[in-house]
């Protein structure tokens, strides 16, 4: 018989073993580390998607500085046969004075919009043109469609510093619209040029 005071058994014993504290340890560790790729996957998908819209938001700076018109079709950036159409440009003429390539080749959906498979699978971008923005009579932007709203979230904040998701462009160069209505993809605008 045991003596008040003593050490119980094993077999009623009062706590965790050493071995199930270090299992539930391991198995903790691993939801953590986990959760924290999954982040970070999104932060750096988020940040080379916001890096590859501001390369071409600035090759469509110089397109536009030789040409004073921006191209309807992306492809236009690298492929000067794209914008001797004159209804691949925005101002509907052909270009005479193409300098480009203005920035590396990528892969174009039928739509002629920029495919960004490398960095979000499904994800495309183009060139929008909105002309009821009040006191300018044009303003263009880059669209990626069919981006994960964790991926607008992180993108957001590397544009503007906040997560706050802005509806236009008065705080920055940077908007989006999240998924609504069940869908987890918006769409994430990059500013290229406010014309007055």
């Amino acid at each position: 018989m045991a003596k008040s005071g003593q050490a119980r058994g094993s077999y009623g014993q009062d706590g965790f073993t050493l071995v199930e504290l270090a299992v539930v340890i391991s198995i903790l560790s691993i939801l953590i580390a986990s959760i924290l790729f999954i982040h970070s996957g999104n932060k750096s998908k988020a940040v080379a998607l916001y890096s590859y819209m501001n390369s071409m938001g600035d090759a469509l700076i110089r397109m536009k500085s030789d040409n004073n018109c921006y191209t309807r079709v992306l492809a236009g950036l690298y492929d000067p046969g794209v914008d001797e159409i004159p209804s691949n440009t925005y101002c509907g003429v052909a270009y005479t004075a193409w300098q480009g390539p203005y920035i590396k080749p990528f892969p174009v959906d039928a739509a002629g919009e920029a495919r960004v498979d490398n960095i979000i699978a499904g994800v495309t971008v183009s060139l929008e043109r909105d002309t009821s923005q009040p006191g300018f009579s044009s303003t263009y932007f880059l669209r990626a469609h069919n981006v994960p709203d964790a991926m607008i979230t992180a993108a957001i904040e590397d544009c503007t510093g906040s997560r706050t998701i802005p509806a236009d462009f008065t705080s920055g160069k940077c908007r989006a619209v999240p998924g609504s209505g069940g869908s987890t993809v918006g769409s994430f605008d990059y500013l290229v040029d406010l014309e007055q």
